[in-house]
């Protein structure tokens, strides 16, 4: 059998008709010629199949398919009959989803008068080879899930997957083969408000949306999910590329900020890459809107232009111009495979710290088509991980503080105990008994520092509760100004109006406005902190709602803010001090807006400022928690009494001083070390001589079941049980809600004798 020659002229003339993937056939149905693209896509050798019948190359997953192509063969090749090019749908064992076969009668080529070209198109292998083109430089190498689907119709059921990157397939968990030619919608396990999502997006053509997403092994993800429709050179047909990023982590981090409820630009530029296209003469072709946004560019005012023109670039360390990446590509110095830092700089104006790729794409002949310039703008990755850092240091320390303060506040329960308990045996004429009246004294003072510690220790985690803010307010002034030089000037009326607020954000507000007053007087000066109930009713000139208010103004003597920056002070990374991020003002203007309240200042340079915090108030809620207090009682009266009384507390400091504090007072008491000694020793004087009128019971035991748990296990014993809770993180959650739990009373670390006393009298006769 004679060979056809690759360099005859008729068969190059043939080759541009057939396209790349084709074989060839003589009269007798052998396979003449087989080209190298159609061995790449069946992933054979050309010396095993030349020579033999096309059934050897041709399987077929169904009969009918094989009878239809024979009878097709057969009449190219009977020249007795007319016969006009055939186009069919087949399905091939070789590849996945259909296959067109294009069979044509080829004649007069060299001494063959007789031939017969079969022409192969397969979508899943000729869009995945279109797409390796770029995937080991481009799609592989990005972070974000990307799939294309064929499109059909805008019907979510004819979005048949034809080919998907490494990380879509690490994002749901499905190996590549169980998703080529299936449905789109299979990876969102029949979730009907994902399909409507994917609906939606098919409709408008081109748009983006988010969901939640669980993968394959049952992981949840929010993502943003992209939507573009594109044509790839040398097919007729559009194709979807679906685009997914994981923003699981920025939403978390969103929540903690207090930013849920809209995505921050900064974000959004810091998870998109950037990516510049250019032609074989490396004049711009296409960008992207992550490079509009980035490099402050329309495409239209840079296409057609040379990229060495519009993108310059210099090195990150010393700051000189460096060899333009796209030059060194094309003039084959650079490496396309390494990742390198840079400072990108566009126009007068910009530049910034990127990290980028830059590489050539090619056609399956070796010439260049374009070139590709990928990056990310890492100066808004370090402030946007700068952030993060600074909440997860906050976090840690606010973890540190809760520990020490906890153990801080166990030590003081000993000492604090075991003064009061000293001075009841006293002679009152002892000159002793005034030194231990110091002593006690002193001890209050250190414990109100731990609860300032802790009020602080909060965080930003936005847990609003209804609450009174007296003691907040005080807590903060004392804590901040202690070792300032300034005075400070407190005024709270007695029945200042409940809030619903979180605590520990209105502290950290609190603490950057003291913060300003105090750095605005260097030398020392006044600070005047005043609170008061306030009605707007529409005609103060305050943007708010008519309606109930507390008033909250920080007043200073310092130098004052000029009028052009106190239009500025709340804008983010805005500040006029050498040494200052800007971001305190800005976040207290995020979390009072985020309390549907407001916040103003007045200042006048040389004499000082006035900030003003406007907060919704709640004039008609009567706030319990915040009067009912045993351990701030100041009622010097000792309550004795008669009883078994059992103490859950895993600190041998405090069991010991509260034993004897409870002998001191008539009862008699048992120790538990943690909550499961606690209900054992309570199952069994339950119904006894022995049983326990009260329990006190510590909210946190090391290492061991703590009063949570152990009150549900004592109340389905006894649902009678008269429990106190005793803790030392006095913002707890559950102390402010003890009665939700099924608490009786509720006392705070440190506490003396009479406090104590009066805590268990008052628990003990409850109903």
């Amino acid at each position: 059998m004679q060979p056809l020659l690759i360099n005859d002229n008729s068969l190059k003339s043939l080759f541009k008709k057939l396209g790349t993937e084709f074989v060839i056939l003589n009269d007798k149905s052998d396979i003449l010629f087989i080209s190298d693209n159609a061995l790449t896509l069946f992933n054979i050798k050309k010396e095993t199949h030349v020579g033999n019948n096309w059934a050897n190359l041709f399987k077929f997953k169904e009969q009918h398919y094989k009878k239809v192509f024979s009878c097709l063969i057969e009449q190219a090749t009977d020249y007795s009959e007319k016969f006009s090019a055939a186009e069919y749908e087949f399905d091939l064992n070789s590849f996945k989803g259909k296959t067109t076969l294009q069979i044509s009668r080829v004649e007069n080529v060299d001494e063959y008068k007789r031939l017969v070209a079969v022409s192969i198109n397969n979508y899943s292998q000729s869009i995945g080879q279109s797409v390796d083109l770029l995937s080991h430089e481009v799609i592989n190498n990005t972070n974000d899930a990307i799939v294309i689907t064929e499109y059909i119709s805008s019907k979510i059921s004819d979005q048949v997957i034809i080919y998907l990157n490494k990380s879509f397939s690490n994002l749901t968990q499905f190996a590549t083969a169980e998703l080529i030619g299936k449905q789109l919608k299979t990876i969102f396990r029949e979730s009907q408000k994902n399909e409507k999502v994917i609906s939606k997006l098919l409709k408008s053509k081109s748009s983006s949306d988010t969901i939640d997403f669980i993968n394959n092994n049952g992981k949840s993800y929010n993502l943003e999910i992209s939507l573009h429709s594109i044509e790839i050179d040398g097919s007729n047909t559009k194709h979807n590329v679906w685009e997914f990023k994981d923003i699981t982590n920025i939403r978390l981090l969103e929540d903690k900020l207090g930013f849920s409820n809209h995505r921050n630009d900064a974000v959004n530029n810091y998870l998109n890459d950037c990516i510049v296209i250019t032609d074989q003469n490396k004049k711009i072709s296409y960008i992207n809107k992550s490079t509009e946004k980035v490099c402050k560019i329309k495409f239209d005012k840079v296409k057609n232009k040379n990229f060495e023109k519009i993108f310059k670039f210099l090195d990150p360390v010393k700051s000189k111009p460096i060899n333009n990446p796209i030059t060194n590509v094309f003039n084959k110095t650079g490496n396309a495979a390494q990742k390198a830092k840079a400072i990108l700089k566009v126009g007068k104006d910009l530049k910034t710290l990127i990290i980028y790729r830059a590489m050539l794409l090619r056609d399956n002949y070796g010439k260049i088509k374009n070139g590709i310039f990928t990056f990310s703008d890492l100066s808004e990755k370090h402030q946007y991980e700068e952030k993060f850092n600074k909440l997860q240091r906050h976090e840690t320390m606010s973890a540190i503080i809760r520990g020490i303060s906890h153990d801080f506040n166990n030590f003081l329960t000993g000492i604090y105990g075991t003064l009061s308990l000293a001075r009841e045996n006293v002679d009152p004429k002892d000159k002793v008994l005034t030194i231990l009246e110091t002593a006690e004294n002193s001890t209050k003072l250190a414990k109100n520092l731990t609860r300032q510690l802790l009020s602080f220790s909060k965080g930003l985690a936005p847990t609003k509760s209804k609450t009174t803010i007296t003691n907040l307010l005080r807590d903060s002034v004392n804590f901040m100004m202690c070792g300032s030089e300034c005075c400070t000037n407190i005024y709270i009326p007695e029945k200042l109006w409940p809030i619903e607020v979180d605590e520990g954000q209105l502290s950290q507000v609190l603490i950057n406005l003291l913060i300003n007053a105090d750095q605005a007087m260097p030398d020392g000066g006044s600070i005047s902190l005043t609170a008061n109930n306030l009605e707007i009713i529409g005609d103060e000139n305050i943007p708010l709602p008519k309606g109930s208010y507390v008033i909250i103004k920080i007043m200073d003597e310092g130098v004052g803010i000029s009028k052009n920056n106190l239009l500025k002070i709340f804008n983010q990374n805005f500040t006029t001090k050498d040494k200052g991020s800007g971001i305190g003002l800005h976040s207290s203007y995020s979390i009072i807006k985020s309390h549907n309240g407001h916040i103003q200042v007045e200042s006048t340079v040389g004499k000082g400022t006035e900030f003003s915090v406007y907060l919704p108030a709640l004039p008609n809620e009567i706030i319990m928690d915040a009067i009912e207090d045993s351990s701030d009682s100041e009622d010097t009266t000792l309550y004795h009494g008669k009883g078994r009384v059992l103490v859950m507390d895993d600190e041998p400091m405090v069991q010991q001083i509260t034993g004897e504090i409870l002998m001191h007072l008539g009862y008699d008491y048992k120790i538990a070390k943690h909550g499961e000694e606690a209900y054992e020793f309570y199952k069994q004087a339950i119904n006894t001589s022995d049983a326990f009128i009260v329990t006190l019971m510590d909210l946190t035991i090391v290492g061991g079941q703590g009063a949570l748990k152990t009150i549900e296990d004592i109340l389905k014993l006894d649902p009678n049980a008269k429990v106190i809770l005793t803790t030392g993180y006095a913002n707890d959650q559950v102390l402010k809600n003890y009665k939700n739990y099924g608490f009786t009373s509720k006392i705070l670390k440190p506490f003396n004798m009479q406090q104590l006393s009066m805590t268990l009298k008052n628990a003990i006769d409850s109903d």
